[in-house]
């Protein structure tokens, strides 16, 4: 498979997938967090499961925590890095969606 195979994007498929990106991590993470808000003292399961999916999400993005500081940044910097976290996005979004074509086509 060439490179300008793999960036070729089915846009069906990936705007799907950035909808659905958008809908799971608004409720899960942007919820977890609102909740973990409520805990005074110590570490629940709760913030465990909390600190868990940020770092999935980290993981899966590498400029998701230099990208949640980015109103620190100022000028061409901070614009730079939150250009990159899109690049990635879409980078990760093409990737999966061959390897969901692939498995698709297999089955």
């Amino acid at each position: 498979m060439s490179w300008k195979k793999l960036f070729e994007p089915n846009w069906k498929k990936l705007i799907t997938f950035f909808v659905l990106l958008g809908i799971i991590e608004f409720i899960f993470i942007e919820s977890l967090m609102a909740l973990t808000d409520f805990v005074t003292i110590g570490i629940s399961q709760l913030d465990v499961l909390h600190i868990f999916l940020l770092a999935l999400y980290a993981v899966l993005n590498p400029f998701s925590f230099i990208n949640s500081s980015y109103l620190l940044l100022s000028g061409l910097a901070g614009h730079f890095l939150y250009f990159l976290n899109y690049i990635w996005d879409y980078f990760l979004a093409c990737l999966i969606v061959k390897i969901i074509d692939r498995t698709s086509k297999k089955s």
